[in-house]
């Protein structure tokens, strides 16, 4: 008697194989409908899909689900490979067609996991995303997801994501797309929100790598770009949503024709770590941010300013950035809206202004603020007025209780000394205001310290002299 050859799909729940719906993955036979049978076969709760190794030609899209909260469909390969190097080791999609690749409709967590997106199309392409994330029919509805070790080259954009929520790319990477790498898009109606990037790459787009269109708590974790059209990454709020939290950590961004990062209309951005440079532009600019802190980044080598702060930005604070060689120089802030604590080559508060206008203020009035000059001078403007000017070249490190409070050019008033003066041996100062005296150290002429005091009338008390 002959036996009937079972498949994994015939026991409920388990994995399904493309290769049981009558897909080749040898390249050239169309398996569209094969994948979209293996994913239509699943239950109404979902399940996984395997796509072994093998190149699929598609000529339409695989849609992962109908947009059904309860229905999780996780469609995975065996690898990636390299994009556009197809090598056996590794599951490529090959779309031959003028549209999208994936598409995932769903809020029940669909997911694509270890496989390659390759562009087939025989015409030149003018839309099709690789991976496309929208739920249909429902303009205000969220989609979340989660992609995983998924390539795509050559398509518009690599990633297309209309309003996800608590999703997550991993370990993705965008090459040459036309438009742009990722496009985290929006609209007046909704915004995505809880996304997380953590180590992609966008490479050679033809507009943005990352283009974050209206957004709330997005994170970008060990990311990278470079070789843009534009920017590398960009968040405005051209769909009609503005921007609140996003976070890059250790984020690098390179080679991008314009900025590598261009931030509008948001608040509350935070960039820690990672680098900027040899942009055309600016390392980063920022135009309309309410609250930004910028922490060790180095921006160096940009062709425009290592930051650039827009006079319509507020709350700007960078926390020990390293700037190398920008040309147009490190830091642009023509509105007074930044505060740089240990910026550039400097050890205290900023780096540059005048005595009288110091570029990094605090304060409603523009020129109140703290500064430190090249020859470590640390000085406190008021209203344009200087206060105060303290040069701690003098400060003897070998000595807990020594304080230097002054120089001879500007002196302290109302000081107060703890525990000791101490000064050193100078020529006779000259008489004072009426009604004051000078106290000073000099030399006896004999090697010894005299302690004197000069009064107004220009005569000298000896006060004491050196045993």
């Amino acid at each position: 008697m002959a036996l009937t050859k079972a498949h994994n799909r015939m026991i409920e729940g388990s994995v399904v194989n493309v290769l049981d719906f009558g897909a080749t993955g040898n390249g050239t036979t169309d398996d569209t409908a094969a994948i979209q049978a293996a994913i239509n076969s699943l239950s109404s709760t979902g399940g996984k899909v395997h796509v072994p190794v093998g190149v699929y030609l598609i000529s339409s899209p695989i849609e992962l689900s109908t947009g059904s909260a309860s229905r999780s469909i996780i469609l995975y390969g065996d690898g990636t490979g390299q994009v556009n190097n197809v090598t056996n080791s590794a599951t490529v999609i090959s779309n031959s067609a003028n549209t999208n690749c994936i598409v995932i409709r769903g809020l029940g967590g669909d997911g694509v996991r270890d496989l390659s997106i390759i562009d087939s199309f025989s015409g030149t392409r003018t839309t099709g995303n690789g991976i496309h994330v929208n739920r249909a029919g429902t303009p205000n509805g969220n989609s979340t997801f989660e992609v995983s070790n998924v390539h795509v080259a050559d398509h518009y954009n690599g990633f297309y994501m209309a309003r996800p929520v608590l999703s997550l790319l991993s370990n993705c990477i965008a090459r040459g797309n036309l438009n742009h790498g990722y496009f985290f898009d929006t609209d007046v109606s909704g915004s995505g929100t809880s996304v997380q990037f953590s180590s992609c790459w966008a490479q050679g787009s033809g507009v943005d790598g990352y283009n974050i269109d209206g957004s709330q708590y997005i994170l970008f974790n060990n990311c990278a770009v470079d070789n843009s059209g534009r920017y590398g990454y960009h968040v405005d709020n051209s769909g009609g949503v503005n921007p609140n939290g996003v976070t890059f950590i250790g984020c690098g961004a390179e080679g991008n024709t314009d900025d590598n990062y261009n931030i509008q209309d948001m608040s509350a951005l935070s960039i820690i770590g990672g680098s900027s440079v040899t942009s055309s532009a600016d390392g980063i600019h920022l135009v309309n941010v309410n609250g930004g802190f910028i922490a060790g980044t180095k921006l160096s080598s940009n062709t425009g300013y290592g930051l650039n702060i827009d006079n319509t930005c507020t709350n700007i604070t960078s926390v020990s950035p390293n700037f190398i060689s920008n040309t147009a120089g490190e830091i642009n802030d023509t509105g007074n809206k930044h505060v740089g604590i240990n910026s550039a080559d400097a050890g205290v508060i900023s780096t540059s202004g005048t005595v009288a206008n110091p570029a990094y203020t605090f304060g409603a009035d523009p020129d109140t603020g703290l500064y430190l000059l090249a020859d470590g001078t640390i000085g406190i403007t008021v209203a344009g007025t200087r206060k105060y000017r303290i040069n701690a070249s003098a400060l003897s490190p070998s000595d807990s209780k020594a304080a230097d409070i002054g120089s001879s050019t500007y002196p302290f008033q109302n000081g107060y000394i703890y525990e000791f003066i101490q000064g050193e041996e100078i020529s006779e100062p000259a008489a004072g205001p009426a009604n004051t005296g000078r106290l000073f150290y000099k030399d006896n002429g004999s090697g010894k310290t005299q302690l004197c005091v000069r009064f107004a009338t220009g005569a000298t008390q000896v006060l004491a002299t050196e045993p």
